[in-house]
C-alpha cells in the first residue's frame, strides 16, 4: 500500500479546495484540467441569493453549476415563490432560460435579481 510521506497540500479548483492526496492517488497522472473539473462538478454547490424587490425579500438557494435558470425557477416554487412572468438578471444582463449557472459565472454568494415585466 502507498504511504503518504509529504504533508498534505490543498489546491484550488473552481473555488473549492481539493487535497493533493486525492489528486495524486485517485486521478491519472496526466489528467487534463477539464477532466478534473468534470470529476468535481457533481459535488460543487453554491449558496446564492435571489433578490425579489417587488416583495422586499431575499431568498436563499443552493444550486449546482449545471443547473439552468429553469431549475432556479423550480427551486423557488418549492420555497413558495412564484417566478411566472418574471425575469432573472445577473451582472446587469437578463438571463436566458436554458443558460446554466456556470454559463453566466454565478458563484458562491452571488445575488440574482428577479423582477416582473413592466406594465
Amino acid at each position: 500500500p502507498k504511504t503518504w510521506q509529504q504533508p498534505l497540500r490543498q489546491e484550488k479548483l473552481e473555488g473549492h479546495l481539493i487535497s493533493s492526496f486525492i489528486l495524486a492517488n485517485f486521478l491519472p497522472q496526466r489528467v487534463s484540467m477539464e477532466t478534473l473539473k468534470s470529476f468535481t462538478l457533481p459535488w460543487v454547490k453554491y449558496a446564492i441569493l435571489v433578490h425579489l424587490p417587488e416583495e422586499g425579500q431575499m431568498v436563499s438557494l443552493t444550486v449546482r453549476p449545471k443547473d439552468t435558470i429553469k431549475d432556479l425557477r423550480v427551486h423557488l416554487v418549492k420555497q413558495g415563490v412564484t417566478s411566472w412572468k418574471k425575469s432573472f438578471f445577473y451582472n446587469g444582463r437578463q438571463l436566458g432560460e436554458n443558460e446554466t449557472v456556470k454559463d453566466v459565472s454565478i458563484k458562491n454568494g452571488s445575488v440574482i435579481l428577479l423582477v416582473g415585466e413592466k406594465r
